[in-house]
């Protein structure tokens, strides 16, 4: 097989203009689209890109999804606690302040967590941080129906 690409060139088929108004390129039979494509599976790259078996940061893709699964979220748990302790510590002019900073510990950390990982760091971070976030409760929330169904004997 050969390594150049194809060339590709689309013309027209209609006899006019169904739009309506002058005469364009496609009503004078000219070439519409013209360009070179690969064919797909040629090389490395996918449709979507190129596709790893593991990701290009160092660590196993199970690692870092637990990393984002666990650790991650505990840091993030054990910081927010940290700053509302000093809040209460303080007086009313800085407990406002510490107070908002552990509000926002959460999304912050997770907007950034998930961003970076899908921008530069290994996608299976990110995917056991939205885990944390997405999983976990809704595993919570089936259980506590099937709890109640259970309880009052719907099984």
């Amino acid at each position: 097989m050969e390594d150049r690409p194809e060339s590709v060139e689309i013309t027209s088929v209609s006899d006019g203009n169904p739009w309506g108004g002058e005469p364009s390129n496609l009503e004078s039979g000219g070439t519409i689209l013209s360009g070179s494509v690969a064919s797909l599976g040629t090389s490395n790259g996918g449709a979507l890109g190129t596709i790893y078996q593991q990701e290009q940061s160092s660590g196993s893709n199970v690692g870092w999804f637990f990393v984002g699964l666990i650790l991650a979220p505990a840091a993030m748990w054990i910081s927010s606690i940290i700053l509302m302790e000093i809040a209460w510590g303080l007086s009313d002019t800085g407990e406002g302040l510490f107070m908002v900073a552990s509000f926002l510990v959460w999304p912050v950390g997770l907007i950034a967590g998930i961003v970076w990982s899908f921008t530069r760091g290994n996608k299976y971070f990110a995917i056991g941080m939205l885990t944390t976030v997405i999983g976990v409760p809704a595993v919570m929330f089936l259980a506590f129906i099937v709890m109640i169904l259970m309880w009052s004997g719907g099984f």
